[in-house]
């Protein structure tokens, strides 16, 4: 609800993941009057739908997005390398030290 109210009128607000597996709640007015747009986007399906040259060069883009710090990624919390376990076991962004 909070991001789509900080979308701009006739923009489009893509769900690409639900992990608390809560419904999207959407207020009414946002997608009448700022006639705002939503859709879903399932990585897994398009990944197996979409050639491996396509898949490679979407990659490489956002790893150049990333790498020029266009696209960003949230640290939570820093974990150090021997203590890995603990950020892949858990529901949490890590960077490693």
């Amino acid at each position: 609800t909070q991001l789509l109210r900080l979308l701009v009128d006739d923009g489009h607000l893509v769900s690409f993941g639900a992990i608390s597996g809560q419904p999207l709640s959407v207020p009414t007015g946002q997608l009448i009057f700022g006639r705002k747009h939503l859709s879903g986007f399932w990585v897994s399906r398009w990944s197996r739908q979409t050639p491996i040259g396509e898949v490679r060069a979407m990659m490489d883009r956002l790893c150049k997005f990333h790498a020029d710090g266009i696209l960003s990624t949230p640290a939570l919390e820093t974990v150090p390398f021997p203590d890995y376990e603990k950020a892949t076991t858990n529901r949490h962004i890590f960077t490693f030290a």
